[in-house]
C-alpha cells in the first residue's frame, strides 16, 4: 500500500531523538499511577492526569466526565502527540507511523457502519467519529463523504472506490444473513494487520528489522483476541481459520491453527495456559491465578505489550538511528496502552470498584 507523505520530512533521526525525549514526561510513572488508583473523585482524577494529558482539565471543567467522553479526549491528546512525532520523523519512520494510523480510520469506519446498521441517528454517530486520524492521513474527505450518506446502500456504493470495498461487501452480506456484525468488524481488523504486514516490503535496513518485530507482536495479539472473540460468538471454525494471520514468532501458524480448533472458550484458555507454562519466554507468568477467562486474555495481552516494549528497548546506544526508532515506537505503544489503564481508573472511580 502506498502511503501519502507528510508535507515536511526530516532527514535525520537526531531531531526525532530530541522530540521524543521532550515527550517522555507525558508517560505516567508507575508510582504516580499507583497514587491515581486511590483517587475516587472523578474531577480530582482528571486534575491528576492533566500533566500527562494536557488539556484534559479544560475539557471537563464544567461537567462531570463520562467514560465515553473521557476516552475521546484521551485519544485526542494521543493524536496530538502522534502528530508532533510524525513531523519530527524521517521518511521511513514517518511512513510506518502513518500505516499504524489506519487502525484508527478503521475504528471510525466500524463506528459508522455499526451505527448505520443499528439505525442510530446520524448526529449521534458523528459525535463518535474522531477526524484527527483522517487529517493525519490526509483523508478527511473520505470520512466526510461517508458521513453524508443517509443509509447503508449509499455507504456501500461509496466504499466501492476504497481499499475496503470487497471486505465490507462480504461482511455486510453476512450481516444480512445472520444479523451479526462480527464478521464485518473482524474483516476490517484483519485488513489493518494484513496491510501492515504487506507494507514491510516497502522498508529496508534497520527500519525494516525493527518494524518487523513490532508488526510480529501486533499480529500475535490480533490472532489471540480474534480466536477468543470468535469462540465467544460461536463463529464457524472455517470462517475463523480464514480470519487468522499465518504469522508469528511465538504463536506460530501451527499453534494458531491448534488454538482455532478449540471447542469453546474454556478449551482455548486451557490450551493457552499449557502453552504459556511450557514456553521459555513465559514460564514465570502466573497463569493459574483465579479470575475469569477474559481476565487471563487481558493479562496475557498486557504481557505481549510488555514484550513489544522490551524488544524496542533492546538496542545498541551507539546506534543512534536504531535507538531512536525503538524509542519512538515504544513511546507510542506504551502511551496507547496507558490509555486503557487510565480508562480503568475512571471506571473504578465512577462505580466505586475495589482492586
Amino acid at each position: 500500500m502506498a502511503v501519502l507523505l507528510m508535507s515536511v520530512v526530516v532527514d535525520s533521526y537526531s531531531y526525532t531523538l530530541i522530540k521524543i525525549a521532550s515527550l517522555k514526561s507525558l508517560i505516567i510513572p508507575q508510582g504516580e499511577f499507583l497514587k491515581l488508583q486511590r483517587v475516587s473523585d472523578l474531577k480530582k482524577l482528571v486534575s491528576g492526569l492533566e500533566p500527562y494529558y494536557p488539556g484534559l482539565s479544560t475539557a471537563f471543567q464544567d461537567d462531570e466526565p463520562n467514560i465515553i467522553e473521557v476516552e475521546k479526549e484521551l485519544y485526542m491528546v494521543f493524536y496530538s502527540i502522534y502528530e508532533k512525532i510524525l513531523g519530527a520523523s524521517p521518511l521511513q519512520l514517518q511512513n510506518f507511523l502513518r500505516s499504524l494510523l489506519y487502525r484508527y480510520e478503521i475504528w471510525n469506519l466500524k463506528t459508522l457502519l455499526a451505527g448505520t446498521l443499528a439505525n442510530m441517528d446520524r448526529s449521534t454517530i458523528e459525535k463518535e467519529i474522531v477526524m484527527k486520524p483522517e487529517k493525519l492521513l490526509q483523508r478527511q474527505n473520505f470520512m466526510k463523504n461517508l458521513l453524508k450518506q443517509n443509509d447503508i446502500d449509499h455507504i456501500l456504493r461509496l466504499l466501492k472506490k476504497s481499499r475496503y470495498a470487497q471486505i465490507v461487501q462480504r461482511g455486510y452480506y453476512y450481516f444480512t444473513q445472520t444479523k451479526e456484525i462480527f464478521l464485518l468488524e473482524a474483516l476490517l481488523d484483519k485488513n489493518f494487520v494484513e496491510t501492515l504486514h504487506e507494507t514491510l516490503s516497502d522498508y529496508k535496513g534497520k527500519e525494516k528489522r525493527i518494524f518487523s518485530n513490532a508488526v510480529d507482536i501486533i499480529i500475535q495479539k490480533y490472532n489471540l483476541m480474534l480466536i477468543y472473540r470468535s469462540l465467544r460468538n460461536n463463529i464457524p471454525k472455517e470462517l475463523l481459520r480464514q480470519l487468522t494471520m499465518p504469522y508469528g514468532s511465538i504463536f506460530t501458524p501451527e499453534i494458531i491453527l491448534q488454538f482455532s480448533a478449540a471447542e469453546n472458550v474454556s478449551d482455548f484458555i486451557k490450551q493457552l495456559k499449557v502453552f504459556i507454562q511450557n514456553h521459555d519466554s513465559f514460564k514465570k507468568i502466573d497463569v493459574l491465578k483465579k479470575g475469569s477467562d477474559s481476565d487471563l486474555i487481558t493479562h496475557f495481552l498486557s504481557i505481549l505489550n510488555k514484550s513489544i516494549s522490551h524488544k524496542l528497548t533492546e538496542s545498541n546506544i551507539a546506534d543512534i538511528d536504531s535507538s531512536t526508532i525503538k524509542r519512538v515506537l515504544s513511546f507510542i505503544f506504551n502511551k496507547e496502552n496507558e490509555i486503557y489503564r487510565v480508562l480503568g481508573l475512571f471506571v473504578k472511580a465512577k462505580y466505586n470498584l475495589k482492586d
